[in-house]
Parts: C-alpha cells; sequence; structure tokens
C-alpha cells in the first residue's frame, strides 16, 4: 500500500496546484485562449480533464466492486462531451474540472487495499480491450493532470514538476516510445543518469529531466539535442 498512498499524495499535490492557477480564469482567458494543444482551448483542456477523471473513476469503482464498468459510454462519448462542455461560462467549466478531480480522488482513497490487486478492462465498449493493473489508474490520472497542467499555459512548466516524478515519466515515456517502434538512448545532463530504450546504439538525446520528458511527450525540444538531429516523433497517442 505505500505505493498506492505516495501515488495518492502525488495526484493531491499535482492537483491541488493545477486547480489553485486555473481557479481565476475569465470566459475569454478559458474559452478564447489558446491551450497549447493543437486546436484546443484552455476550455477543451479542462473539460478534457474533468471527463477524464470521470471516466477513470468509474474504472476504479470497477475495481473496488468487481463490476465491469466502461471508462465512457462509447468511444464517440468522449469527444462528444467535449464539444458540448467548452460552451459554459468558464466558472461552471473550472468548478467541473475541480469537482470531478475531487470525486476521482475521494474514490481513490476508499479503495480497500485488496481490491487494489485487481485487474481492469481499459474500455469504452472496444472489442478485445486491454486489461490493466488498478494502480495503474492513478499512474495514467497523475500523467494526465500534470502533462496537461503545462498544455493549459498557466505559467506551470516541466522544470516545476518535482524531480522525482519527471524520472518517473522519463522512464514511462521511454517504453512508451519504444513500443511505437522508436529506437533511441536517453542521456540526462548533470548526473550521470543514462537510460536506454530500444536499441542501445541509437540516436543519444540529451538533456535535463524537464526537457526529456516535454520532448517524450510530443511538447516542446528545447533543451534537448542529439548529434545526428533530433528523431521524428509519432503522436504520443
Amino acid at each position: 500500500m505505500e505505493e498506492i498512498e505516495t501515488l495518492i499524495a502525488d495526484l493531491t499535490a499535482e492537483t491541488d496546484k493545477l486547480c489553485a492557477a486555473v481557479r481565476r480564469l475569465d470566459d475569454s482567458q478559458a474559452q478564447s485562449h489558446p491551450s497549447r494543444l493543437p486546436g484546443w482551448s484552455r476550455a477543451h483542456v479542462l473539460v478534457h480533464l474533468a471527463r477524464n477523471a470521470d471516466g477513470l473513476r468509474n474504472l476504479l469503482l470497477s475495481a473496488r466492486t468487481g463490476t465491469p464498468l466502461r471508462m465512457y459510454a462509447s468511444p464517440g462519448t468522449r469527444l462528444a462531451d467535449i464539444d458540448a462542455g467548452v460552451t459554459r461560462p468558464a466558472e461552471v467549466i473550472v468548478a467541473d474540472a475541480h469537482e470531478s478531480s475531487v470525486r476521482f480522488l475521494v474514490e481513490a482513497r476508499a479503495v480497500p487495499p485488496q481490491a487494489w490487486d485487481a485487474n481492469v478492462a481499459f474500455s469504452s465498449g472496444q472489442p478485445d480491450p486491454q486489461v490493466i493493473a488498478a494502480p495503474r489508474l492513478l499512474e495514467m490520472r497523475l500523467q494526465e493532470v500534470t502533462l496537461h497542467h503545462v498544455d493549459l499555459d498557466v505559467d506551470y512548466e516541466f522544470n516545476k514538476v518535482p524531480e522525482r516524478l519527471l524520472l518517473t515519466f522519463l522512464e514511462r515515456f521511454l517504453t512508451h516510445r519504444e513500443r511505437q517502434g522508436v529506437r533511441l538512448a536517453i542521456r540526462l545532463d548533470g548526473s550521470g543518469y543514462r537510460s536506454v530504450g530500444g536499441d542501445p546504439a541509437g540516436p543519444v538525446v540529451e538533456g535535463d529531466a524537464a526537457a526529456l520528458v516535454g520532448w517524450l511527450a510530443g511538447r516542446s525540444q528545447l533543451g534537448v539535442h542529439c548529434d545526428q538531429g533530433l528523431p521524428a516523433l509519432p503522436s504520443f497517442g
């Protein structure tokens, strides 16, 4: 349970920082100001975060009760809900993001220790869904909150993320890229840390932890360099 408690504590801290940053957004700042995600305003990101919290909460309920539940009602529901939600006043959008995040955390704290051993179907109705371990739901939510806090463009950058979380994301994102067929090596500046994914003879990309996480997540190329030129990365997904 120590790992679970640490994940919940980290998620609570990152959620509190995000909610504090957007608390005073007005309609123009939310609906008209673009986020760092192409085609999405800040309102789009906040509504996405709200519905993601609700969807992952459904899967926590599934782990706790043993009842199969979908993350979203159907594969198209998520985008439809986002499109419908962004036209609301900023005050309502921000409250929705905050309250849905709190509901997820309340549910996470209510999961009994034995239920964290459960596996759940990561599904919105698709055939042959991926099956994931229940603690992965906390990891996924923590990743969503952290990445999208940066995407909101509200004076929060990867260099403000705790170093321990950055190193966790670095390993996770490197594995994700390896599964996408990307072959590269990563060298973390200044600490002697070196993590290699895929072909150890692949191009070596260097930078500090914040810059490398931003690049591997497909957010920025600032602060990273490679003697052979930065490898092209597919969509982060």
